[in-house]
């Protein structure tokens, strides 16, 4: 991966082994109250492991904070507060989460920023040919103690 010049942001490595991580890169909006705008990288074709299992197209979606520093973040490796790692559905195979993505609006009118997750197949029957949606309000960080 080329480094990129400290003035121009900050890069970001890709999962071990996933050809096609970014391959959705929407705005996130501010999602974690740094002030700072965020963003969403995701694949549904990616097959994470979870706890030593395989999960074949399960798809993986990574919301990564804003930041000032230009250092580069792993999505494999996030330190805490960097950001955050959605694995797709409650099936091992299949889900195609991150399928399609979207981020930077208030959808549920709470106040806060939601994500709007596409899967490729429908929540709770993994045979269904039919995609579905999640929305997913992440709560920003709690303010650091005195």
């Amino acid at each position: 991966m080329r480094a990129l010049a400290p003035d121009r942001g900050f890069a970001i490595v890709p999962p071990d082994n996933h050809q096609y991580f970014g391959y959705q890169v929407p705005g996130a909006g501010e999602v974690n109250g740094d002030g700072l705008a965020d963003l969403l990288a995701g694949n549904g074709a990616d097959s994470p492991t979870v706890d030593g299992v395989r999960r074949d197209n399960s798809g993986q979606v990574f919301v990564i904070h804003g930041r000032t520093a230009t250092t580069v973040v792993d999505a494999d490796r996030l330190p805490a507060g960097a950001g955050a790692r959605i694995v797709g559905g409650p099936f091992l195979d299949g889900y195609h989460t991150g399928s399609s993505l979207d981020g930077g609006r208030d959808v549920t009118g709470d106040g806060r920023t939601d994500l709007v997750i596409g899967s490729a197949l429908l929540p709770g029957d993994p045979t269904a040919d039919v995609g579905g949606l999640d929305v997913l309000t992440l709560a920003p960080a709690a303010p650091a103690g005195p």
